[in-house]
């Protein structure tokens, strides 16, 4: 029976086998980072899930946020699979069978990974159509681009042999591609639909008239996101690194990095609805302190802005924006005033609403600029 390493010499005979080691494991390292992050990811869904029905909104891109979740889960328990056959050790030091079952797991991990990366795209492009949905056409085309990206990636990975059997056993007749261009080209692509998608809310947040320091606050929220491609960049540079002919301890690496990009993709697209949960929490604290009966200036000043940010949250009011739907054209009325009282522009109105991170609109409603 072949093992591993003559089996990816003759798959890669540009290789050449390493000097004997010692059987390390790098294994509890890669379960503890796995597991920490699942856990976030999962405690932000549920996060953003809460705050949805504090709002008793619900949309299309919360149901994608779930589906990557789930997705998301899943690789994760191929990651912790892979680690039980033998993943983080050199390959000499690992059962031929259990090699097997590392790059099948592999298989089904880049594929998963494809699934959750345009999933949670999907629930981007969802929130800015509420949002922006002036900016229809530049989402579609994102979405697109997206979905043609990932079915084209995922068919690749999966027949990059012939036969596909091949990618786990290439001493059968045959030929393969060299999968590390692929993973490569398929994480690059993921980056640049990753700035497509942080580039799109900024530039529009920078033309609000509102004061810079809180332009600053809301595009941090959406950078946030950004470490999302920051990670996609590094696992770039750990799939570069993997050496064939040792794949058991070259593609740990590579699993951590893709476990920690999924899971701050789906972090990153939870942040901008929680302002909900954040708002109910600010309160009680400010409630607990006077309830107290701390009433020293520096309290005092923090519940006047607690006050004043449930009084702006109270504005957030659709009523006083033309309702601009992404599937009608229909524009309401503004309510009537006296003479004593102005009408708020739509643009001020747009300014509360953003300035509280109060990303979530109404069905059919979204944000119009003058």
């Amino acid at each position: 029976m072949f093992d591993m390493t003559t089996m990816l010499w003759q798959r890669f005979p540009f290789m050449v086998p390493r000097a004997s080691r010692d059987d390390e494991n790098r294994a509890p390292v890669n379960i503890l980072i796995s597991t920490i992050l699942l856990v976030l990811a999962t405690v932000f869904v549920l996060l953003r899930v809460t705050a949805r029905r504090m709002k008793k909104l619900w949309g299309p891109e919360d149901w994608f946020c779930i589906a990557a979740l789930l997705v998301h889960l899943a690789s994760g328990g191929l990651n912790y699979g892979q680690v039980a056959n033998g993943l983080g050790r050199h390959v000499e030091f690992v059962p031929v069978d259990q090699q097997v079952v590392v790059l099948k797991c592999l298989l089904a991990l880049e594929c998963l990974y494809n699934v959750a990366m345009v999933l949670v795209k999907f629930s981007y492009c969802y929130m800015y159509l509420r949002l922006f949905p002036h900016l229809r056409i530049h989402v579609h085309v994102v979405a697109a681009f997206v979905s043609v990206w990932g079915l084209a990636f995922i068919f690749v990975i999966l027949f990059q042999c012939t036969p596909m059997s091949k990618q786990w056993e290439p001493q059968l007749e045959g030929h393969c591609l060299d999968p590390r261009p692929v993973f490569v080209a398929n994480a690059a692509l993921n980056f640049l639909s990753d700035m497509a998608l942080l580039c799109m809310p900024i530039t529009q947040v920078m033309r609000l008239q509102m004061k810079t320091p809180v332009k600053l606050s809301i595009c941090s929220i959406f950078l946030l996101g950004g470490f999302t491609s920051f990670s996609g960049l590094y696992r770039i540079k750990t799939l570069l690194e993997v050496d064939p002919t040792d794949a058991t301890w070259t593609f740990e690496d590579s699993n951590i990095w893709t476990i920690i990009e999924m899971s701050c993709a789906v972090i990153s697209v939870c942040l901008p609805t929680l302002r909900p949960i954040l708002s109910k929490v600010s309160a009680t604290f400010a409630s607990s302190i006077n309830s107290r009966g701390v009433t020293t200036d520096k309290s005092r000043a923090r519940q006047t802005r607690t006050q004043t940010t449930h009084e702006r949250l109270e504005c957030d009011s659709t009523e006083y924006l033309p309702i601009y739907s992404p599937w009608s054209r229909t524009r309401g009325r503004a309510p009537s005033t006296s003479k004593d009282q102005e009408p708020i522009p739509a643009v001020q109105t747009a300014d509360i609403r953003l300035s509280n991170l109060s990303l979530e609109n109404s069905p059919g409603a979204g944000i119009t600029q003058d």
